[in-house]
């Protein structure tokens, strides 16, 4: 299969995960000091003024939204706890971490529901 699009570079200076004690973590969400980053796979560099997301397919109503557009939208959050079962890199190496995070943006069930999904759509 040809590739489409470019391979993402691999992050050589991302953070590192450090173990923290639970006493430590007495907040309700983790703190951006304690909370650990993940980039197995690497991060995808783009320009913001060309990306875009489009909504096609099995809909009825394509959409193409900017970057920009969607930080127009009314934002949705969410807190949630965020779990890391390990490293795809080093299966057998034990590596779990978990924190208490929230989320936010764009609520993608409102995006789809404007783009009209097909009933015949059985995945995203």
């Amino acid at each position: 299969m040809k590739r489409i699009a470019p391979k993402p570079r691999i992050l050589n200076d991302t953070k590192p995960i450090f173990s923290f004690s639970p006493h430590r973590l007495t907040d309700r969400l983790t703190p951006l000091e304690l909370l650990y980053g993940t980039s197995d796979l690497g991060i995808p560099e783009v320009e913001v003024a060309d990306w875009k997301l489009d909504i096609a397919g099995l809909v009825n109503n394509p959409i193409s939204l900017s970057f920009d557009d969607l930080k127009g939208l009314p934002k949705r959050s969410i807190e949630t706890v965020f779990i890391c079962s390990g490293n795809p890199h080093f299966p057998t190496q034990p590596s779990r971490k978990v924190a208490n995070v929230r989320w936010a943006g764009a609520d993608l069930a409102q995006l789809l529901e404007k783009a009209k999904v097909n009933e015949r759509a059985i995945y995203l």
